[in-house]
């Protein structure tokens, strides 16, 4: 996905809200479809280590409430439910949900490539994390409890290039 978020920071805390819709997959053949697409919203908080003019490094912790869904459709239904029997026999299609609660602990490496005391600028700057759940929700299909199981996870670790612009206040 592509996050979007705003940072408060202080001289070395850094509080980041992020809120990641992600992209949607799509893949297919010539009887399913299947899309998959999900949205995380985090909130983050970290402590600069080096507190330099123009480089900081954040070890940071987060919180995170992560949501998939999976939609499976069968592309000839149209065509082929004529009767009631057929509904039950040949469905059109389902929808998988999850939600977890996660928890991740990463670093962020900031550059201030246009930095001005006194107004605003421009960070450029990579973050990489892990992922851990804490509270897994179940699977819900078609919107009714399910006891579907699964040992597929959504989320283990993260990789983000940050581009930030600032005005100071």
């Amino acid at each position: 996905g592509i996050p979007w978020g705003i940072d408060f920071r202080g001289k070395k805390l850094l509080i980041s809200y992020l809120l990641v819709p992600g992209i949607k997959n799509r893949a297919s053949n010539a009887d399913y479809s299947v899309e998959v697409n999900g949205i995380n919203m985090q909130l983050a908080s970290g402590y600069d280590l080096l507190h330099l003019r123009r480089l900081h490094f954040y070890p940071q912790i987060s919180l995170a409430l992560q949501d998939i869904d999976i939609s499976v459709t069968r592309k000839s239904s149209t065509i082929d439910i004529v009767d009631v029997d057929d509904l039950v026999l040949n469905p059109a299609g389902s929808e998988l949900r999850k939600s977890s609660f996660d928890m991740s602990y990463g670093v962020e490496l900031d550059y201030h490539v246009l930095h001005s005391i006194s107004s605003g600028g421009i960070i450029l700057g990579v973050r990489y994390g892990r992922v851990v759940t804490l509270a897994d929700g179940k699977f819900r299909i078609n919107d009714s409890k399910s006891s579907y199981e699964s040992s597929d996870s959504i989320n283990e670790s993260f990789f983000s290039i940050v581009a930030k612009f600032y005005m100071k206040q």
